[in-house]
């Protein structure tokens, strides 16, 4: 049974309009009076840990082996715990170049909750495509790191007394620190491999996975680089603005509970999270090479968000508009918006890690 012309147009249309959306990036003026940002008071010393032995167990896996690099699954064992608090591992994806030498890497700090498109995506534009000779080609290793589960879920706020309902926020924090800490850990690992170059330390991460590369970056001054997609700053702001629905669900629990307005409700978490802060943090990297993306509608991140990380990263060129929502920007990644998010990710790093 054939459909209908309109079906068809309707269809081309939609198609077209994605690809001009996708595509439609831009660099952009900061929307606020670039003075330099407030200088933060030094935080804790949340991310400082001990370093002790690392015990790495790597297994082959061929289903991602490409031309250029060699694939595996790699398991790190700490003496602290780190992620999974019984078994004091964290999991993750190693692409080791093929070539002989010793190459930069990219860790990618992935998304939470298994959602793979944004670091699968990475991994193909790194392995897999071949990049005018100015990129060079195929030259760095990557390192893909499983971030477990988000811990903020709207039915344990729905459950929660008011006096509790706080435990879930400290829940965050505590999983942001051992996150940055297992970040840190890699790099440790990263440092035994003779086919690493400990000066070419790369970072990247997506959404909450880029909240997690900026903790890092400030907290470790080993990684000589890093670009943050669609993600910010103002933990408060983010938590308090976000229209994405399980946030909604979240704040409005929370001020219903404590009897508190947004803006009350934002200057506490403010206050909270004020150790695991990005802009805390990104305020504290001193001067290295980093790429921020926005999505102009973003639904999950506010945009004034991501202007403030930016702010705060001190970085030498305004950050990159997509001009979507938070999950269309990613189209960015696709033949439909082409290929337009990972060409920038690859120009950066190949210039910042040469």
């Amino acid at each position: 049974m054939c459909l209908p012309k309109a079906y068809f147009r309707s269809a081309v249309a939609i198609l077209i309009s994605m690809t001009l959306v996708s595509a439609c990036a831009y660099r952009a003026s900061p929307p606020f009076p670039t003075d330099t940002p407030m200088p933060y008071p030094r935080p804790h010393a949340i991310f400082n840990y001990e370093k002790t032995k690392i015990w790495a167990e790597i297994k082959p896996s061929p289903a991602y082996a490409t031309e250029s690099h060699e694939t595996f699954n790699v398991f790190f064992t700490f003496n602290a715990p780190v992620i999974d608090t019984k078994h004091e591992t964290m999991r993750g994806q190693y692409l080791r170049l093929k070539k002989p030498g010793s190459h930069g890497i990219i860790i990618v700090a992935g998304v939470p909750n298994n959602i793979t498109f944004p670091q699968n995506s990475i991994r193909e534009t790194f392995t897999e495509w071949i990049w005018p000779e100015e990129y060079g080609f195929r030259n760095f290793h990557l390192l893909i790191l499983d971030t477990g589960a988000w811990p903020l879920e709207p039915a344990r706020f729905k459950n929660a007394r008011a006096e509790k309902i706080f435990n879930e926020y400290d829940n965050l924090k505590e999983y942001l620190r051992t996150i940055v800490i297992a970040i840190r850990r890699s790099i440790d690992w990263a440092e035994t491999r003779p086919e690493i170059d400990p000066a070419r330390i790369g970072i990247t991460g997506a959404s909450t996975g880029g909240i997690f590369a900026a903790l890092a970056m400030g907290a470790d001054s080993r990684i000589a680089s890093g670009l943050f997609m669609m993600t910010g700053g103002n933990i408060g702001r983010i938590l308090t603005e976000s229209t994405e629905k399980d946030a909604r669900v979240i704040r409005n629990e929370t001020m219903r509970k404590l009897g508190w307005t947004k803006e009350e409700l934002g200057h506490n978490l403010a206050i909270f999270f004020y150790d695991v802060e990005p802009l805390v943090w990104a305020s504290r990297i001193p001067p290295r090479p980093t790429e921020v993306f926005i999505a102009e509608f973003d639904e999950y991140i506010p945009p004034s968000s991501g202007w403030e990380l930016w702010q705060n990263l001190k970085s030498s060129h305004p950050p990159l508009i997509f001009y979507a929502s938070h999950k269309a920007a990613f189209v960015g990644m696709t033949i439909i918006g082409g290929y337009r998010m990972n060409y920038e990710i690859y120009r950066f790093f190949s210039k910042t890690l040469k």
